[in-house]
C-alpha cells in the first residue's frame, strides 16, 4: 500500500462517519474488523475456526487473510454485526482445555499488488465473466473464496481498483455491462478512467456500496447506471435525474 493509499483510507476514516449525516447503520456498514485469537496459532486454523463459529452461530461471518503470528492467530471481517458478536465472546472459546481470548479492534487488512496477488485475481475475473452477455461480477470481490485466504481485494484502496480496472480492460475490452456492488466503494474518483478502459461499458451496477454523492460520475457514456442502497441524499438524487437522462437508476 503506498502513502497515496494511506491517506485515501485516513480520509475515508475520517469521512465516512460524517458525511451527509450518515445514519448508523451506514457507518457500521462502512467498518472493516480484525480479529485476534490469542492461541489460536497453537492449534489448526480449520480447528480454530470452527469453534469459533460455532461459538457465534447463527451469525455467519467470512475470515479474511486469516494468519498465524507466533502463539496468535488473527482475521479479517467486513461485517460489524459479526465482529460484535466475536467481540462478545471474549475468553468463552475452550479448546482442549484452554480458553482462548478473542480481541476486536478495528483495522483494515493490508493490500497487495504484486505479481502473485494480480495472478490470482486474473484467475477469479476470468471465472466471473461471462463472454455470452460480455459481462462481468465483481460483487463482493474481496469475500471471493479463492481470494479471501491469502489476499485482500479491497476495491476502494485507488491501488487495487486501478490494477483491476487494468486487469479487465487488457482481458476483456469490449465488455459492455460492469457489476461493483457491495465493494464498500466511497471513494469513487479512479470510476472516472472507466470510458477510455473500457470504451463499450453500457452498464455500471454500484448498488449497496457507501457512494454519498454523484458528482464524480456524471458524464460517464452509460445507458444504465444502478445506485441502489448508496446514502445519496434526496437533492443529489434529484441532480442526479437530470444529469443521467435516459440512464436507469436503480433507486
Amino acid at each position: 500500500m503506498d502513502s497515496g493509499d494511506r491517506r485515501i483510507l485516513k480520509r475515508l476514516r475520517r469521512s465516512v462517519p460524517l458525511v451527509l449525516g450518515l445514519e448508523k447503520s451506514i457507518r457500521k456498514a462502512a467498518m472493516w474488523f480484525q480479529v485476534t485469537i490469542h492461541h489460536g496459532g497453537n492449534y489448526r486454523k480449520n480447528y480454530v475456526l470452527r469453534n469459533v463459529m460455532a461459538n457465534v452461530g447463527p451469525t455467519e461471518f467470512i475470515p479474511i487473510c486469516y494468519r498465524v503470528t507466533g502463539r496468535n492467530s488473527s482475521f479479517f471481517v467486513d461485517d460489524c454485526n459479526a465482529a460484535e458478536k466475536l467481540a462478545s465472546l471474549k475468553d468463552e472459546i475452550a479448546i482442549r482445555g484452554q480458553t482462548l481470548l478473542v480481541e476486536v479492534r478495528p483495522g483494515l487488512p493490508q493490500v497487495v499488488t504484486d505479481s502473485t496477488a494480480m495472478e490470482r485475481i486474473k484467475t477469479v475475473i476470468a471465472r466471473r465473466h461471462d463472454a455470452t452477455s460480455k459481462s462481468l461480477d465483481l460483487s463482493r470481490l474481496h469475500t471471493d473464496a479463492d481470494l479471501v485466504d491469502n489476499f485482500s481485494v479491497a476495491l476502494f484502496v485507488p491501488s487495487m481498483m486501478l490494477a483491476v480496472v487494468d486487469v479487465v480492460a487488457k482481458n476483456f475490452p469490449d465488455l459492455e455491462a460492469l457489476d461493483l456492488s457491495e465493494n464498500k466503494l466511497y471513494l469513487i474518483e479512479n470510476l472516472s478512467a472507466l470510458p477510455s478502459k473500457l470504451p463499450n461499458l453500457k452498464v455500471l451496477r454500484l448498488g449497496r456500496n457507501l457512494i454519498p454523492e454523484m458528482r464524480k460520475l456524471e458524464g460517464l457514456p452509460l445507458e444504465e447506471l444502478v445506485l441502489a442502497e448508496n446514502p445519496l441524499t434526496s437533492n443529489i438524487y434529484s441532480k442526479a435525474l437530470s444529469a443521467f437522462r435516459g440512464c436507469l437508476l436503480g433507486f
